[in-house]
């Protein structure tokens, strides 16, 4: 029997062309992504108040954290992202831009591998970049040393996502709509419109963030 795979050998070479392609599209908005900020850190170097500098820092961050999405799209353009990989970078950006070198705050990462959507992948990306951000600036704002934990859990058709600290903890009084920042304002917003989960904030020992949601959008 003879088979001819002239058709299907061309169709998988258009296939991998169009892939290459799309991985090359990624890897230049992630370069775009960081360029802008770049500039944007500088412009921060440069401003005088501390309010406007502390903006300038946060607004760089969100930029970096969807930058690691498409980073990782330009290496595997099928569109599947490992959360717990995302989770990682978000963390060593966050410190590397956040935290003050005397200060003795460990990062842990717990929990296994799961596969996201891009999509999913992107917004879980923002809403863990606000989480630890918020966790230094506000939960650690006051100690020299402590701990934040990124943890992950694989419900199998929906994921929790936990960012914990053993800072100050809330006020007492603390009303997640009458009281959030501007970070916590972007995680609720993310969190019910995109992600179509639920934002649970318990304050103990620290403060904790719990998100649930489901892998599919």
């Amino acid at each position: 029997l003879c088979y001819d795979e002239t058709e299907s050998l061309a169709a998988r070479g258009e296939i991998e062309s169009k892939m290459a392609m799309v991985r090359e599209v990624h890897h230049r908005v992630k370069n775009n992504l960081q360029v802008i900020a770049s500039i944007m850190r500088m412009q921060a170097r440069r401003v005088v108040g501390q309010e406007a500098k502390s903006a300038l820092e946060e607004s760089v961050n969100r930029i970096l954290s969807v930058a690691v999405v498409h980073d990782f799209l330009s290496h595997n353009a099928e569109g599947l992202i490992n959360l717990r990989d995302v989770a990682r970078r978000i963390v060593e950006q966050t410190k590397k831009g956040l935290i003050d070198p005397e200060k003795a705050i460990k990062f842990s990462i717990r929990g296994p591998d799961i596969w996201l959507p891009a999509e999913r992948a992107t917004q879980c990306a923002l809403v863990l970049n606000e989480l630890v951000q918020n966790a230094i600036e506000h939960g650690m704002a006051h100690s020299d040393e402590g701990s934040v934990e990124v943890e992950l859990v694989d419900h199998g058709e929906e994921v929790t996502l936990v960012v914990a600290d053993d800072g100050q903890g809330l006020p007492a009084d603390f009303d997640l709509e009458r009281d959030s920042n501007l970070g916590l304002r972007i995680v609720r917003s993310m969190v019910e419109r995109d992600l179509a989960g639920e934002l649970k904030l318990t304050s103990t020992l620290g403060t904790r963030a719990t998100i649930r949601f489901a892998k599919s959008i």
